[in-house]
């Protein structure tokens, strides 16, 4: 293995031109490894704001199942949220194909605004 203890060492000698050594390539190597690995497992596990998300909009779904199409003000309503957020989870619902979003005046507002409603199945 390298004989490099730290990343900063192996940087330095990169810095200061030191001449590229199979223990600096095996260095980078394992380096590599290990981001990848990291980066993996990241991807891979939801945080817990995420599965919260994932609850949330389940519970969307199953509302609008019920209700039918929603405004963004609504829902942030309904689900005591602000319409940020909804507005968030409601594009990655349209994003997956589960909504589509329409601009449409909705109960009784002035201007258009989005509406969301499920897809027909």
């Amino acid at each position: 293995m390298a004989t490099f203890k730290t990343n900063r060492e192996f940087f330095n000698a990169v810095v200061n031109g030191t001449e590229i050594t199979a223990d600096m390539v095996d260095f980078a190597k394992s380096a590599i490894e290990k981001m990848d690995s990291k980066n993996k497992n990241r991807r891979e596990t939801m945080t817990k704001e995420q599965e919260a998300n994932e609850v949330m909009k389940s519970d969307i779904l199953s509302y609008m199942g019920e209700n039918g199409r929603q405004s963004a003000k609504s829902l942030a309503d309904y689900f005591e949220v602000s319409t940020q957020k909804i507005s968030a989870l409601m594009k990655q619902l349209a994003d997956s194909g589960k909504v589509i979003i329409t601009r449409d005046k909705f109960e009784g507002s002035s201007s258009k605004v989005n509406v969301y409603s499920l897809v027909e199945s």
